[in-house]
């Protein structure tokens, strides 16, 4: 299991650069990399399980990612991005949908200073399911519970990646036993997210933010946000630098 704070970067650099548009244009090879994701995909590949969903929410006011406008004067909406784990949308700006002759779609380009908009993420937020973190150690049984950002790596076409937590908690029959430091873990975007068992509910969902979002070049930061609640997967390799 996954709490919210470690699948904020999760699902930024496994989710949400990877349907970036630009990206998948081949436009940010140079420095931020490309993406696995292909046009064709949209409609069509099963990111995940049935257990996620995905949207990019930059009306809500919840998250750093918010704005009524992006920065080339599109309006912005709720965007459905993964739908019971079939991939539905893309980031886009009116920039990359008109290159890829694609129709209009909600405004996702942001500007950092005098720098040209690049398409960003706003809010990327993976929807709560139900229950409680209780219920998933219990669904769990056996495992361990994921703490906490440490580091991480992931390659240029966001598909395979490497991330260290702060914590663990070792779990048996449903319960915390044992915390030991520095987990790790590793694996590939498709085969981490179709591996979703369970995302905890509304009660255990919280909102995130990263605020050292770089790309472009010369480069641009940016912050985003990011909303999930802790989650349970089935195939995630993983053990300890200790």
């Amino acid at each position: 299991m996954i709490d919210s704070g470690q699948l904020t970067l999760q699902i930024h650099e496994s989710i949400g650069h990877p349907l970036e548009l630009d990206r998948i244009l081949d436009w940010e090879l140079d420095y931020a990399g490309g993406s696995f994701v292909d046009l064709e995909d949209v409609g069509r590949l099963k990111y995940a399980s049935d257990q996620v969903n995905v949207v990019a929410d930059p009306v809500s006011g919840r998250g750093v990612g918010s704005m009524p406008w992006d920065d080339e004067g599109t309006p912005t909406a709720v965007t459905p991005l993964i739908e019971q784990g079939v991939l539905v949308g893309l980031l886009s700006s009116a920039t990359s949908t008109a290159a890829a002759g694609l129709p209009p779609a909600p405004g996702s380009a942001r500007a950092a200073g005098a720098g040209l908009p690049l398409v960003r993420m706003t809010n990327i937020n993976l929807q709560p399911g139900a229950g409680s973190l209780a219920d998933l150690l219990s669904d769990m049984g056996d495992g361990i519970l994921l703490n906490g950002n440490q580091s991480f790596s992931i390659d240029d076409d966001r598909d395979r990646f490497h991330f260290s937590c702060e914590m663990a908690w070792r779990v048996r029959g449903g319960r915390l036993v044992e915390p030991f430091r520095t987990p790790r873990y590793h694996g590939r975007t498709l085969d981490f997210w179709r591996s979703c068992q369970r995302v905890a509910g509304p009660e255990e969902w919280a909102m995130h933010s990263v605020t050292f979002c770089m790309k472009g070049n010369p480069i641009q930061t940016a912050r985003v946000g990011h909303g999930a609640a802790p989650a349970l997967f089935s195939a995630v390799a993983y053990g300890t630098s200790e």
